[in-house]
């Protein structure tokens, strides 16, 4: 597992990152939830900067904000391949406008099957026998591959240094830079 920091609504509503327990800013979050998935406010004493809430990782309670949104727009199959696992990124693909099939640039696992997602051969500048014998690249600049992206988060992660906040009057908690060890 990597690294991972974001920004959090401080008591002065400026959005301040959530420094990790390796530096001396660290202080406790509260992760909000909203109110279907019925889940108390989370408080984080000393965030370690892997993701980890509690005995929970940030993948896991992101899953289960977002479980039944994704359910309803993407089936089941869907949310089998995610495994009870969410990150907080669009899923890229480019869709053929004229065969409507989707391609994308890495390995084919059970996501992008349960999405119809087929993986190119070789790189952006490899001939695709599927499609010619021109390149993703060709395919692009031509307009004939459009970049698409299916947004499985609907409910995003929302933090604050404070215990009395509700999620819905909160703003998303953006990725912080430099990884919680520099403000």
């Amino acid at each position: 597992m990597g690294f991972f920091s974001w920004n959090a609504l401080d008591t002065d509503g400026k959005s301040r990152a959530v420094m990790n327990c390796h530096t001396d800013e660290c202080r406790p979050v509260w992760w909000y939830f909203p109110k279907h998935v019925g889940l108390e406010p989370l408080l984080e004493e000393c965030y370690e900067g892997y993701g980890d809430f509690g005995v929970c990782s940030y993948g896991e309670l992101l899953y289960d904000m977002n479980k039944e949104h994704i359910a309803k727009k993407y089936g089941e199959a869907v949310l089998t391949a995610l495994d009870h696992q969410l990150n907080d990124f669009d899923y890229n693909y480019y869709e053929d406008t004229l065969t409507g099939k989707r391609w994308a640039y890495h390995n084919v696992d059970l996501l992008s099957v349960a999405v119809g997602v087929r993986a190119f051969i070789g790189n952006y500048e490899t001939p695709q026998p599927a499609c010619e014998g021109k390149t993703p690249n060709e395919l692009i600049k031509s307009g004939v591959w459009k970049e698409k992206k299916l947004k499985f988060v609907k409910y995003p992660i929302r933090l604050a240094f404070f215990a009395d906040g509700e999620y819905e009057t909160l703003p998303k908690s953006r990725h912080a830079k430099n990884q919680g060890f520099f403000s």
